[in-house]
């Protein structure tokens, strides 16, 4: 009699614990959910004014004109760009281009394909 006490104990116990670790499964899947990262993309070109030539590897520094984030792009490849109002500025030998992208808007999955020329020193840079 005892041992099927003990069995039945066991047996709420496990039952219980199925329970509590399927509602913490539960749990923890619906705030990944509310936390989920749905960014959109960019790809950065930026071309010297002077000759035309694309420069790759350079920096672009995204600031989101709403909320205040800045980031940090790199030109020739494609990255993550949240949800936000972005002015994307690339600077080199003390010029500079100023380029804003439309709203980005999340989960819109695709990417915003931009275009910034480096004016040729000297020479005023519609933007900057």
């Amino acid at each position: 009699m005892l041992r099927a006490g003990l069995a039945l104990g066991l047996l709420a116990l496990s039952g219980c614990n199925v329970v509590a670790v399927g509602g913490a499964v539960g749990v923890l899947s619906a705030g990944a959910a509310v936390a989920y990262d749905c960014p959109s993309y960019v790809s950065v070109s930026l071309r010297d004014d002077l000759t035309g030539q694309e420069l790759c590897g350079e920096e672009v520094v995204a600031r989101d004109r709403q909320g205040g984030r800045e980031r940090s792009l790199t030109t020739c490849a494609t990255q993550r760009l949240p949800e936000g109002r972005w002015e994307l500025r690339a600077e080199r030998g003390g010029e500079a281009s100023v380029l804003e992208l439309a709203p980005v808007r999340g989960c819109e999955r695709f990417v915003h394909s931009v275009e910034l020329t480096l004016p040729a020193p000297g020479h005023f840079a519609p933007g900057s």
